[in-house]
């Protein structure tokens, strides 16, 4: 799969359970709120790992670094939000923060990267990447919780990483 389709669908994906969450009460928003999350926290580990170092070139790097930010206001929302009542009010508010955020972060990857590294990065290039980020996330979502994940990466963004192949 090409990495960007692989991304689209996930944007999709992770829009879809926060609104499920946004709609929910009680034990299923808290369900809802935490396979998001999972997805959401994967995803951007394998950005972060995976898709971002290998389009990283002069006229991508402003807008990952910008990425980055955003990711990690994400990650300490989702942190936040982990030891709260999914009732409480805070929660919700933060909850269509996490879903606004989510959103915006993915219609400015849509609209300003995804374009850019379709014309700099070969198709069989992009399939490669795909290929890792789904064994990646896999991983991921299989080893556990990536909600776990983020309690350690919520100090600062993480670091943009040098080019390289996928593994």
């Amino acid at each position: 799969m090409d990495a960007i389709d692989f991304l689209q669908t996930q944007h999709d994906l992770i829009e879809e359970h926060l609104a499920v969450a946004l709609r929910a009460r009680g034990p299923e928003r808290r369900a809802a709120f935490e396979k998001g999350a999972d997805i959401l926290l994967a995803h951007m580990t394998v950005e972060e790992e995976i898709f971002f170092p290998a389009v990283r070139d002069p006229k991508t790097e402003s807008k990952l670094l910008e990425n980055l930010e955003e990711h990690l206001s994400l990650k300490r929302l989702v942190v936040d939000m982990l030891s709260m009542d999914p009732d409480d009010k805070v929660f919700e508010a933060k909850l269509r923060v996490v879903s606004e955020q989510s959103d915006h972060h993915h219609d400015e990857e849509e609209k300003d990267l995804f374009p850019v590294v379709k014309k700099q990065v070969p198709e069989h290039r992009r399939v490669e990447l795909g290929r890792a980020m789904v064994s990646r996330e896999a991983t991921l979502l299989a080893d556990g919780s990536p909600r776990k994940l983020a309690y350690g990466h919520t100090a600062a963004a993480a670091r943009l990483s040098s080019p390289s192949s996928p593994s």
